[in-house]
């Protein structure tokens, strides 16, 4: 599959809150060329965090974290001053932030972004977009959007729409949210997708003020290798010699 898209490298993210897993997908990486980076979760909280993220740093392949915030009980979790040191780390050593959230975490998404100026952050499958219900929340999901696109330190994956889809959607159904989500200007874009038994979606990470690029579903198609081959993954900072990269979670 990873051939018929035309797709060089992946980066690898985290499906669960543990070192093991994350561990797991590092010994994956160091023997397969594919793999250009990944994205591995910490428990940012605790007082080890920061020699825990020095000692990941020393594995060429790890690019990031992700602390799920869509599954944790506190909505404000990311207002936490004692996340600090733990994120200080991450900007230290050239490590990006996922952020696995709705539009309820936008406020503190857009506060946790200004605090930390130098820390990449990547919203991560366009903030949970609520495709399934129509129009019902779609205003504060669009307006969220808007807020996180003025941000210079922030990137959205616009991937796996499917997932916040009913079951028999189509691509006419998910199109209204790639118009919200996507960039007019490609300049700071890179492009990632999705996977899952639900999401056959090629996706686009995008940043900057004005967010147009079109969503491209379906993925084995022209346009898509054309888009992979305009936009290098910078955001990211991977070392690959392609500019067909996509991300997988």
């Amino acid at each position: 599959m990873r051939e018929r898209a035309g797709i060089g490298k992946t980066v690898v993210v985290q499906a669960a809150p543990t070192i093991d897993e994350t561990r797991y997908l590092l010994d994956i990486a160091r023997d397969e060329p594919c793999i250009a980076g990944v994205v591995g979760w910490v428990p940012l909280l605790l007082p080890t965090a920061s020699a825990l993220i020095g000692a990941l740093a020393e594995e060429p392949k790890f690019k990031g974290v992700r602390p799920m915030l869509q599954d944790l009980p506190d909505d404000t979790w990311i207002a936490n001053p004692d996340l600090a040191p733990a994120v200080e780390a991450l900007v230290a050593h050239n490590l990006a932030f996922d952020a696995l959230i709705y539009a309820r975490h936008v406020d503190h998404v857009e506060t946790f972004a200004r605090r930390f100026p130098a820390l990449r952050i990547v919203v991560d499958h366009g903030a949970k977009p609520p495709i399934r219900y129509g129009q019902a929340g779609w205003q504060t999901w669009a307006d969220a959007i808007a807020r996180l696109a003025a941000l210079p330190n922030l990137q959205c994956k616009l991937s796996g729409l499917a997932t916040e889809a009913s079951p028999g959607w189509t691509e006419a159904r998910c199109g209204p949210t790639s118009s919200i989500c996507s960039p007019r200007s490609v300049r700071r874009a890179s492009c990632g997708a999705a996977t899952g038994p639900c999401s056959n979606s090629m996706a686009i990470i995008c940043c900057g003020t004005r967010w147009r690029t079109r969503c491209l579903l379906r993925f084995p198609t022209a346009s898509a290798k054309r888009f992979l081959a305009a936009t290098p993954p910078r955001f990211i900072d991977c070392d690959v010699t392609k500019t067909n990269l996509t991300k997988t979670g």
